[in-house]
């Protein structure tokens, strides 16, 4: 749903990009079954990719009018949940089909969701910012994104793959972080550009948070300054202290049984409500 709030930014290449990589046709969706463990309320990979894609189609088709029809208004869709239906027969004309747009978007968020079941990836802490490994995850993050503009000349297939393991890396660097407990407001501006240093990193030395064995921590942070993030799984080895359990930073986000050989995360398919910062640049979405 659109916020009844929600500001407009200059719509650039990369939204241009992503509506391309949406509209050949592709495979179906694949089922991201972390949502059925999540906490109620929770957010998953795919809710926050495909809202994310409608939300910048939405802007795209404000930007363009469409020749020889009215323009699109946006009151028209605030405090509404956009469907791609809806959009392109508002853009297109009743009756205008979305089955290729709603494919090709499927195919990126099947690609996200696989992030975490693929044995490629799921316990790679590069891949979702866990392991107090930020600049590592940063690296492969901006990798993904150029990887996704090469083959979109190339292979929209590849690219849309490309793009979905892209927004799942940064869709876990919210999640998996304290960058909102920081009193961050805003998506953190050097994220995305591999020439600007992150800096205030946690070290894996660093103490961060109060030793902690219970399902959910809340309050076990130690107030500190310093940009830290969960541990998943044995690898790599977790260090002493409060780290060798859960991660704690956002109580009531793990699920309710541990995965076997678990021990202590933040989840990374559910996230909540309030944690996740819209997609578009400058601009952190505030949900009720």
């Amino acid at each position: 749903m659109l916020p009844a709030d929600a500001p407009l930014s200059h719509l650039g290449p990369p939204a241009l990009l992503l509506l391309q990589l949406l509209l050949p046709p592709t495979t179906a969706f694949f089922p991201n079954i972390w949502s059925l463990l999540a906490a109620p309320g929770s957010i998953t990979h795919q809710d926050l990719t495909e809202e994310a894609a409608l939300n910048v189609t939405l802007q795209l088709f404000l930007e363009q009018p469409p020749p020889g029809r009215p323009p699109l208004r946006l009151e028209d869709f605030l405090g509404r949940t956009l469907l791609a239906d809806d959009l392109f027969a508002a853009y297109f004309g009743p009756g205008f089909p979305s089955r290729r747009f709603r494919a090709a978007l499927g195919e990126v968020s099947r690609a996200n969701a696989a992030q975490d079941f693929l044995p490629t990836s799921r316990n790679d802490p590069d891949l979702h910012f866990d392991a107090e490994r930020l600049g590592q995850g940063r690296t492969r993050l901006v990798g993904a994104l150029r990887e996704t503009v090469v083959a979109a000349a190339l292979d929209h297939t590849l690219a849309r793959q490309r793009l979905g393991a892209a927004l799942h890396a940064l869709q876990d660097f919210y999640s998996h972080s304290n960058w909102v407990e920081l009193g961050m407001q805003q998506p953190h501006p050097h994220l995305l550009w591999p020439r600007q240093e992150l800096r205030s990193l946690a070290q894996v030395d660093d103490p961060t948070c109060s030793d902690c064995e219970e399902l959910s921590c809340p309050g076990n942070l130690l107030g500190v300054t310093l940009l830290t993030s969960g541990y998943f799984g044995t690898h790599p080895s977790k260090p002493p202290g409060c780290k060798t359990g859960p991660s704690g930073l956002h109580p009531g986000l793990q699920p309710p049984t541990k995965p076997p050989g678990r021990q202590g995360f933040l989840q990374a398919a559910g996230h909540h409500p309030s944690l996740q910062p819209e997609l578009r640049p400058g601009y952190h979405r505030q949900y009720g």
